[in-house]
């Protein structure tokens, strides 16, 4: 939308009970907040990993549970 905001549109279709298509149901969710979120996170991955690109000494990252992810 011309405002930002972000739509999810979902489309299905309404079935008898016999399975045929009466008609469709159409939905629609705001995302916004989820979309900005999403873009905040992508953007401090790639300060992140461009920050440690440029360090000249070894980086290891562990997860919470201790699995290596990153080095």
């Amino acid at each position: 939308l011309l405002d930002g905001t972000c739509l999810l549109r979902r489309v299905l279709p309404y079935r008898d009970r016999e399975g045929d298509a009466e008609g469709i149901v159409v939905t629609f969710t705001d995302v916004t907040e989820r979309k900005r979120a999403e873009e905040r996170l992508a953007h401090q991955a790639r300060v992140f990993d461009a920050a440690l690109s440029h360090i000249t000494d070894y980086v290891y990252i562990f997860d919470p549970s201790g699995r290596f992810v990153f080095a």
